[in-house]
């Protein structure tokens, strides 16, 4: 998966108390990439006064992981986690439902490419030695 990346609709998401925890989570998703990893917020309806104020006050989490805002509903996504469809059209994966369990299979599916990668990659070394490249 080139696109390790994860969407959130910022509309749902900014004034909820655990927006701090949701941040750290994906923190730790950022850091299972191996900082090959961006997280896109994209928003509508947010004034620019509060999305200054999201940035400041979790500005050090966005800084880390790499962070887009836009409100563009066709910029692509590889993981896109949504609470109710927002319209968001260009996605690998998409997960409707609890942001928590959206992170946790978005866990799961970079295990299962890292997995694979690991294998794959051990195949083509291996069978490239024996064909004497």
């Amino acid at each position: 998966m080139r696109n390790r990346s994860i969407g959130l609709f910022l509309d749902h998401i900014i004034d909820r108390d655990d927006i701090g925890t949701i941040l750290n989570e994906i923190k730790i998703c950022s850091d299972m990439t191996g900082g090959k990893f961006m997280l896109i917020l994209f928003n509508q309806n947010l004034s620019e006064n509060k999305l200054k104020s999201f940035t400041k006050k979790h500005s050090d989490v966005l800084f880390n992981v790499h962070t887009k805002f836009t409100q563009k509903k066709t910029f692509r996504v590889g993981f896109f986690i949504d609470i109710i469809d927002c319209g968001i059209e260009n996605y690998r994966y998409r997960y409707k439902g609890d942001i928590y369990k959206g992170i946790n299979e978005y866990k799961h599916l970079l295990k299962h490419i890292s997995r694979r990668e690991g294998i794959g990659n051990e195949y083509r070394n291996s069978r490239f030695k024996k064909m004497g490249r």
